[in-house]
């Protein structure tokens, strides 16, 4: 809601409060963290700090989290500027070829 609302700062804060607790209680893999990296990039994207997001997603299509997953980064509106970056572009297509039903 935070994030919809336009308050980046404290959607920021909150998904990294979400993300490091994923990670201590559940692992660096688990879909519930894999969801939280997720929700953490497309707030940092929305910031302009689209190193850190990439560095996410990259994260969460390294570990299969399922087929849809890069068809939702294509077209989810939070991820709309990385559109036609050549780095998200090259992940999201290594992620279909790596299995992903076309």
């Amino acid at each position: 809601m935070l994030l919809k609302a336009g308050k980046l700062s404290e959607a920021e804060t909150l998904e990294r409060e979400a993300l490091a607790a994923s990670r201590r209680s559940l692992g660096p893999t688990h879909q519930s963290t894999l969801d939280a990296e997720y929700d953490l990039a497309c707030v940092l994207v929305r910031r302009g700090e689209r190193r850190e997001a990439l560095a996410l997603l990259a994260h969460v299509l390294d570990h299969d989290p399922g087929p849809d997953v890069w068809r939702q980064m294509r077209k989810d509106p939070d991820l709309a500027s990385l559109r036609g970056d050549p780095e998200f572009e090259r992940m999201l297509a290594v992620a279909r070829e790596r299995g992903a039903p076309h």
